[in-house]
């Protein structure tokens, strides 16, 4: 049994069981199947000498984030784990693209969704949309910083607003970033 497939049976034998759904329980369920792999996979990239420290702050990061994380995402976490895999289903038909040189910006992306849709595109796969470096910068991923996105892009309201639209038709968003690519302006 993969991981995909131990969270779907988790899933379903707890909504089975209850007739709410506590997202903080299904989280805590889901964090408790992956513990050993999340330590594993951890320490084998930042072998350091405090390991219970650094792990549990990743721990309280993780159980941070999803705090703060939206209901309307939730909700979808718990619909795609019923479902199992669903990164691997015949009926996911991505696109992926520049954002500039597809249309602009993301407000202008935006606008497009409904050529999307007659294409039958509901996984979009927006390369680097991070600010980046003049000059040299590896093609969009030297990054400067992950947590905004690049003026000549819009806007995180722009990215939002996006990604609203697109979930509002049942359609994917990835956006494309290398973590060892990080900018030395970052």
């Amino acid at each position: 049994m993969n991981q995909a497939s131990l969270h779907q049976f988790m899933v379903s034998e707890y909504l089975n069981a209850k007739k709410d759904t506590d997202f903080e329980t299904l989280f805590d369920l889901r964090l408790s199947a992956n513990l050993m792999l999340i330590k594993q996979l951890y320490f084998s990239l930042y072998p350091l000498e405090n390991k219970s420290d650094s792990l549990k702050k990743l721990l309280q990061t993780l159980t941070t984030l999803f705090q703060e994380r939206p209901m309307p995402l939730k909700k979808q976490d718990v619909h795609r784990q019923k479902i199992g895999n669903w990164y691997q289903s015949e009926k996911i038909v991505g696109m992926q693209l520049y954002v500039d040189h597809f249309n602009n910006d993301l407000k202008g992306l935006t606008e497009k969704i409904g050529y999307f849709e007659k294409l039958g595109i509901n996984f979009l796969h927006l390369m680097p949309i991070t600010p980046r470096p003049k000059g040299e910068n590896d093609g969009g991923y030297a990054v400067n910083n992950y947590h905004e996105v690049d003026e000549r892009f819009g806007t995180k309201e722009d990215l939002t607003e996006l990604t609203d639209k697109l979930r509002k038709k049942n359609m994917y968003l990835m956006l494309d970033f290398v973590i060892n690519h990080t900018s030395n302006e970052f």
